[in-house]
């Protein structure tokens, strides 16, 4: 078993490499369901809003053979420094090697397995805000990077080379692999739309749940325009004023979508695949 670690934008390493008197043993996680409902004074029961995805925990259980008593303390410290820096850290195993989780440690013990011992099996919990692990590669880099880059049980179609980068075509088909729709507006998902167009203005439909965007001002293609969820801006500066304060969903699956107003376009969805396991 691996366990594979990366700080901010450090390098990834595994844990045994971090730390030679490691290793790991095994990972525990459930999603984190909760149920939304609404109480009447005046009617029986309770009604349905909605299901949302809370913080989850993941427990990892870790081994440490140290060669003395006193190099066991050593290695304890610096287990300890190492796992109280307080910043997000993303971490993966080889049993989903496609599939990261960002996490904070909680407290957690380093005992020995008793008294003078020079060994302990010790276990880290780790909290996920999210509540998703996610793909290790966000929709427009999946198949521009070979290793690990997808597995099985990612919702991925068989033989289909999925694109989410499109040119100058009037409708396009945009495929999310997620467990979940993918909803920058009512559950703050990561969804960036890259867009450089020539026109008068320019809308994007999506024809699968409804949801719309439309940019209102004549741009050229030497103009970047990044939906970032629900904010626009053009070349880095804000411009949702610019718009109609719309934004897009994702259906899990395959999304329609028409483009219309622009007389040329290039436009790119960059998101990462959210899953529940």
């Amino acid at each position: 078993m691996k366990f594979y670690i990366q700080l901010s934008n450090g390098q990834e390493q595994e844990i045994h490499d971090l730390f030679p008197k490691v290793n790991y043993v095994s990972h525990a996680e459930s999603p984190q369901f909760s149920n939304l409902y609404r109480d009447s004074a005046i009617t029986d029961g309770s009604q349905f809003i909605k299901t949302i995805i809370q913080k989850s925990v993941l427990t990892e259980t870790f081994v440490l053979r140290a060669a003395n008593y006193y190099d066991f303390q050593l290695a304890r410290s610096e287990i300890f420094g190492f796992f109280g820096n307080k910043n997000l850290m993303r971490v993966r195993t080889d049993a989903y090697p496609a599939k990261v989780v960002f996490v904070r440690p909680q407290a957690f013990e380093i005992a020995p397995a008793s008294d003078g011992s020079r060994n302990s099996l010790f276990e880290i919990p780790f909290d996920n805000p999210s509540g998703y692990k996610q793909s290790i590669m966000r929709s427009d880099a999946l198949y521009q990077y070979s290793e690990n880059a997808w597995q099985m049980g990612m919702n991925l179609p068989n033989g289909q080379d999925l694109k989410y980068t499109f040119n100058n075509v009037p409708s396009i088909r945009v495929y999310n692999a997620s467990d979940v729709d993918i909803d920058p507006y009512f559950a703050n998902h990561d969804l960036r739309l890259l867009l450089n167009f020539t026109g008068p203005n320019v809308k994007l439909v999506n024809q699968t749940n409804g949801t719309e965007w439309s940019y209102n001002k004549p741009q050229t293609m030497a103009d970047s325009i990044l939906l970032d969820g629900i904010n626009t801006t053009l070349n880095g500066q804000a411009a949702s004023v610019n718009t109609d304060y719309g934004y897009l969903k994702l259906d899990k699956g395959w999304n329609d979508i028409v483009v219309t107003g622009a007389t040329q376009y290039q436009l790119t969805f960059s998101f990462p695949f959210l899953y529940l396991d």
